[in-house]
């Protein structure tokens, strides 16, 4: 049987032979492979214990592990199946506005164990966790490289998954699980599958919502927003060290960890999807009443859901969930800016200048946005010169004071753009003073 190194030199032109017999050489030198235990044999029963038999792809081979999950099984407090109920829609938006919708069933989610956490031609993933719907289960499958040299196998059949799927899902995919496929797929010279049309990076989808919530690593968004906890589960620092082990000993026990950990993410993923997914539905396919109804929205979520839906030219449903955070602490600043740019848009005036007043009262308010857009309110809608010169007179003194307390002498832009506009209102009211 060829062994990847050779395989490497014989699919790469004369020029790169040196350059692949140098990254097969780090592939197997990352994971320590040892010189002393052999391939591991199919009969033993101590992979049997786990799940995993041997498939032949390609004249090589690929330890293969199958579960089937019910429908109705949870992770955390989150029912698995209810990702079969989501939307097409809802399902493409977290991807990001230009992502098509895709019906959940067409999905496969996908998780790599590696030996390393760096992505240089020394790491490669050794398991790939691979979900996805059928019938009434979800079908999970784990795709372990039981020696180096035969990688390639376990590509093989990644590739032609991802190939016959509507789209991935990943957690940090895009920058990480993604990249490692399609590297390994070159330097093992299996075709690289195309990209999918939908690549769901659930990592950017819960930083979106989240990010001013909390931390959006997996523990915690399984801890805080699943309800799940992962007591005896290894951490992810430690899976390459325990395949490590792995390969020195020839002991497919040291597995069994990476495994359920391996696992574990999988159904995270799919639990993570549903709860994304049903806060976009909420608000996309319905009202802020229907989302307050279905959902718990916290300050962030709202943050996250409003910026969406302005995206998305809904401008009147982001507006009311910039509104929710005007009275809560951190968010305040950010809702306010919003609805200046939506009240504005929508020619919401009243509204506009409620929130402006508000605004540079506030007596913690040290921002000119609302002295200058009143001034321009009062100018360009209202006509109303006094008014808006009483306003950039307010505007000048609070930035003089300013400058008093910097000890700053120069005139700053802001100075600058207050002094020409109070100029030209100066002369709009004379204009308006002397008019028949």
């Amino acid at each position: 049987m060829a062994s990847l190194r050779e395989r490497l030199r014989r699919l790469v032109g004369s020029g790169g032979r040196a350059e692949a017999a140098c990254a097969a050489e780090r592939a197997g030198a990352a994971v320590g492979a040892p010189e002393g235990p052999g391939a591991p044999e199919e009969g033993d029963g101590r992979w049997q214990a786990l799940g995993l038999r041997a498939e032949a792809v390609g004249g090589l081979r690929v330890f293969v592990r199958r579960v089937t999950v019910p429908l109705d099984a949870r992770y955390g407090r989150v029912r698995l199946g209810d990702a079969l109920d989501l939307s097409p829609e809802a399902v493409g938006r977290l991807g990001g506005a230009q992502q098509p919708p895709v019906p959940p069933s067409k999905l496969l989610f996908l998780d790599a164990e590696t030996t390393g956490l760096g992505s240089g031609a020394g790491t490669f993933p050794f398991l790939y966790g691979l979900v996805r719907f059928a019938g009434d289960h979800v079908h999970l499958e784990q795709l372990l490289v039981p020696r180096p040299e035969e990688e390639a196998a376990a590509l093989e059949a990644v590739r032609a998954a991802v190939a016959a799927s509507g789209g991935l899902v990943t957690f940090n995919g895009k920058a990480f699980d993604w990249n490692q496929l399609v590297t390994r797929c070159v330097l093992s010279g299996v075709a690289v599958p195309p990209a999918p049309d939908v690549h769901l990076d659930l990592l950017h989808a819960a930083r979106r919502l989240w990010r001013a919530d909390h931390a959006c690593d997996l523990a915690t968004l399984e801890r805080l927003q699943l309800g799940a906890s992962r007591a005896g589960d290894i951490p992810g620092a430690l899976v390459p060290e325990h395949y490590r082990r792995y390969l020195a000993t020839g002991d497919p026990g040291y597995l069994a960890g990476v495994l359920a950990h391996n696992e574990r993410d999988l159904l995270a993923l799919v639990a993570l999807l549903v709860r994304l997914g049903r806060l976009v539905e909420a608000v996309q396919g319905g009202s802020l009443a229907d989302a307050e109804r279905t959902e718990e929205l916290s300050a962030g979520a709202c943050l996250g859901l409003a910026r969406m839906l302005e995206r998305d030219g809904r401008w009147d449903e982001a507006a009311a969930l910039y509104e929710r955070l005007l009275d809560v602490p951190g968010f305040r600043r950010e809702a306010r800016q919003a609805l200046t740019v939506l009240y504005k848009r929508l020619k919401r005036w009243d509204e506009a200048v409620a929130l402006w007043e508000a605004w540079l009262r506030d007596p913690d308010n040290r921002s000119l946005t609302p002295y200058v857009e009143l001034a321009k309110y009062l100018e360009h809608q209202a006509k109303d010169y006094a008014a808006a010169a009483a306003v950039v007179e307010e505007a000048l003194w609070l930035v003089r004071q300013r400058q008093r307390l910097s000890r700053r002498r120069a005139p700053t832009p802001e100075e600058q753009d207050l002094l020409a506009r109070a100029q030209r209102l100066a002369k709009k009211r004379e204009r308006q003073a002397g008019a028949p």
